[in-house]
């Protein structure tokens, strides 16, 4: 790749990642706020066999449901990815979506709950959505 094209890339690039640093709020309606919709999948596959149907509720309620009691939404899924190892697998998947406010205290929730669940289940990455919207009850 030329320099020039090289420059041009790193610039792209940038701002283009920019955005994920800091996504402007929309504007909205009376009787909705700004959120966020978080979107988490979660793979089952590890190194000692899958992660049970009476692991992942445990998970839900023991971490999910305590870090968000105003609510969450969670089905199943199957999926695919590619590992660090570069091989790629298809496996059975959880997905969790949580409508949040905008601020520090759930923003460190859905974190910790990654971790958690990387670290209990030995997963290399949790995958994570972010959407600003509108919401309202």
């Amino acid at each position: 790749m030329d320099g020039t094209r090289l420059a041009f890339a790193i610039v792209f690039s940038a701002a283009a990642l920019s955005g994920c640093a800091h996504s402007p709020q929309p504007r909205c309606d009376a009787g909705s706020r700004p959120m966020v919709q978080e979107r988490l999948y979660f793979g089952t596959q590890r190194p000692g066999g899958d992660v049970s149907e009476a692991e992942w509720r445990a998970f839900v309620d023991d971490v999910v449901a305590i870090a968000f009691p105003e609510g969450f939404t969670s089905w199943d899924a199957s999926g695919g990815w590619r590992g660090a190892d570069g091989r790629s697998l298809r496996e059975a998947s959880h997905v969790v979506e949580i409508v949040r406010p905008v601020d520090a205290r759930t923003e460190a929730a859905i974190a910790k709950l990654m971790a958690d669940y990387t670290g209990r289940f030995d997963q290399e990455a949790v995958l994570r959505v972010r959407v600003p919207v509108c919401a309202g009850f």
